[in-house]
């Protein structure tokens, strides 16, 4: 049991790092690998390889598969922020946007970083909850500092409360994350409105 706790921790360090580089097919083989590896043991992957395996279906644009995943996650682990916030996450990729943000919800009270609250934010902008959202966009503020997520909470604070718009320096460095996220899910309606809102700040309109 050991030795397969060992190879476990190992495939997920390796896939860890296909997954930073955004070698996203390579990272998923390896866990699929792992988890074949231990099915053959009658063993059980644990629930942060799970949910790792999940989101990484999720970059892949692969969907149904991370929900799955991600659902034998949480009923592994059902306290894991870790699950619960990449659930929410996937079902904001598919524009299921009111369960998303109650999904982030729970992985805040369940311990995840207050940077998740960015992501309910952009749950509740899709979900039209503006009240919400204003309130988890400022908070958001406080705790973030990547490009891309400054520039969408400033971009929709804008749009929310009349916040001013985001430099054009802003826009340079934070818009190529988006532009990626709405090319990977460009036929949910995630992706459709990250295409606007894009379309939006590329315009320079309010």
């Amino acid at each position: 049991v050991l030795w397969g706790n060992r190879s476990m921790v190992t495939a997920q360090t390796e896939a860890r790092r296909h997954y930073i580089d955004g070698n996203y097919a390579s990272a998923r083989d390896v866990l699929e690998s792992e988890l074949d590896r231990l099915n053959s043991l009658g063993q059980k992957p644990n629930g942060d390889m799970l949910a790792f395996l999940g989101n990484t279906y999720r970059q892949l644009g692969e969907l149904d598969k991370s929900l799955d995943i991600l659902t034998q996650a949480i009923e592994s682990r059902p306290k894991s922020h870790f699950s619960h916030y990449g659930f929410g996450r996937t079902l904001l990729a598919k524009g299921e946007f009111a369960a998303a943000a109650e999904e982030l919800q729970l992985a805040l009270k369940l311990g995840a970083p207050q940077a998740t609250t960015f992501d309910l934010g952009h749950a509740l902008v899709r979900a039209g909850d503006k009240d919400a959202a204003s309130k988890a966009l400022q908070s958001a503020i406080a705790v973030t500092d990547e490009p891309q997520q400054v520039l969408m909470t400033q971009f929709w604070l804008h749009q929310l409360d009349g916040q001013p718009l985001p430099s054009d320096d802003l826009i340079s460095q934070g818009s190529s994350y988006w532009q990626e996220e709405a090319a990977r899910f460009a036929d949910t309606p995630y992706g459709k409105a990250l295409y606007e809102d894009l379309r939006v700040l590329s315009s320079g309109q309010s």
